[in-house]
């Protein structure tokens, strides 16, 4: 696949990661386009040699959108610029990882990470936007995407660097319309289909992701478990 009319963003973000500003926000609705123009960014080489990129997507569809799943895909990849050993994924692994990597005067760092707007948010566990870096170096920088929701900003302290970094308008691709459509029309025909299709529907729904059999196994354990 080929990501088309994206040039002006991508020079944009170019010039962010190697430029001093600490954080660049990209909003966008649904289809936009932000996971698309993000890979890019971090998988297509468009970036100078002088950038390292550590990266972390987050899907709710795939149940891989919590600060435990932030913690486990970036500091693996910092350590490994490091050149350190590996030790368990920790917020204070991260922190010192974050803070070693940014003393690199000859390097940019910039850290990736895509849909915050998803963060499935376990009850007792910080949000991802509680992990990220308030204190950011002249040569260090955090690009996130979200969809345009202004809560994500309240759950940053009045003097992070997220509450008041400028948000990037991300328009839709070409295309993006006729995907959405056909979403709809899918969603559509589930809803209106047979009683057991919407039941599963529902229960996909509520469940915010995939049933692991962890799950499946915990839901037939209770006297009540609905049946086949």
């Amino acid at each position: 696949p080929t990501l088309l009319n994206r040039q002006q963003e991508l020079s944009e973000i170019t010039a962010f990661a190697t430029g001093a500003d600490p954080y660049m926000w990209l909003v966008g609705g649904a289809f936009a386009g932000k996971s698309a123009l993000l890979f890019e960014t971090v998988a297509a080489g468009v970036l100078p040699d002088t950038v390292d990129v550590v990266s972390y997507f987050l899907s709710r569809r795939s149940s891989d959108a919590t600060a435990d799943r932030f913690l486990a895909a970036v500091v693996p990849q910092l350590e490994v610029l490091l050149d350190w050993h590996h030790e368990s994924p920790s917020l204070d692994r991260f922190n010192k990882a974050w803070q070693e990597a940014t003393y690199r005067t000859n390097r940019h760092l910039l850290l990736v990470i895509d849909a915050l707007d998803e963060d499935l948010h376990v009850p007792g566990a910080p949000w991802v936007t509680d992990l990220l870096p308030a204190v950011v170096r002249s040569n260090s920088h955090v690009l996130v995407s979200s969809r345009p929701y202004p809560q994500i900003r309240d759950r940053v302290p009045s003097t992070h660097p997220l509450k008041t970094c400028v948000q990037l308008l991300i328009e839709p691709f070409i295309g993006a319309a006729e995907l959405a459509e056909l979403a709809k029309v899918e969603i559509d025909h589930l809803v209106t289909g047979d009683d057991l299709a919407v039941d599963v529907f529902g229960l996909l729904t509520a469940a915010a992701g995939p049933l692991s059999l962890t799950d499946l196994a915990a839901l037939h354990a209770y006297p009540d478990a609905p049946t086949a």
